[in-house]
């Protein structure tokens, strides 16, 4: 659930911050047969989404869309196709996904689409193939943040909480989340210095 909370927040931020908190749809990027536990990872993201925003909280009929993901890649490209031909020209667009995987199909679409502009899309995992085009684009893509889920986030976590246990035992939950910060373009080499690095030094 943290994911799409987190996720939601972003959405909103940056709606509100990059286009003056307008925008025409919200768009989960999802397959309804997915077990539980990967749908929760997006599917809060709309009231996270309108607590940042929350003049759209009573417009979820009209603002709220479902496109399903697919393990064939090429259906799940042509799912994306089929929505934005079902929409005006103009429609701006902000879309959650659970995974860097599944949004990259997204993505393709927008750009060959040449809805870059009008579109932005946030996920999970921060991979190579996120921190790369982030780094690249700049604030040209529409691909504007990834939570990350890297092992060293979560190795930072466990040392604390470690430390804690050591220290103060009855003061660790016993439930504990780890904070998933999104990667995006202000904070990308703060984050991940070396491929920032690797890559600004190819461009």
């Amino acid at each position: 659930p943290l994911c799409a909370t987190n996720n939601g927040t972003i959405l909103g931020e940056w709606v509100r911050d990059n286009w003056e908190g307008k925008v025409d749809k919200y768009v989960r990027f999802s397959n309804p047969e997915w077990p539980p536990i990967l749908q929760s990872r997006t599917e809060g993201g709309w009231d996270a989404f309108c607590k940042v925003l929350p003049e759209y909280a009573d417009k979820k009929d009209e603002m709220y869309n479902e496109v399903f993901d697919n393990n064939d890649s090429l259906i799940a490209q042509q799912n994306v196709r089929d929505w934005f031909t079902k929409q005006d020209d103009a429609v701006t667009s902000a879309w959650i996904s659970l995974s860097d995987n599944s949004i990259q199909v997204v993505v393709t679409e927008i750009e060959s689409l040449g809805k870059a502009a009008q579109s932005v899309c946030v996920s999970n995992d921060c991979t190579q193939v996120f921190l790369e085009q982030l780094i690249v684009k700049g604030e040209e893509t529409c691909w504007v943040s990834s939570l990350n889920f890297r092992p060293d986030n979560y190795g930072k976590g466990l040392v604390k909480l470690a430390e804690d246990l050591v220290t103060d035992a009855d003061s660790v939950p016993y439930m504990t989340s780890f904070e998933l910060p999104g990667c995006n373009i202000s904070n990308v080499q703060e984050m991940f210095p070396e491929k920032y690095a690797e890559v600004t030094a190819t461009m």
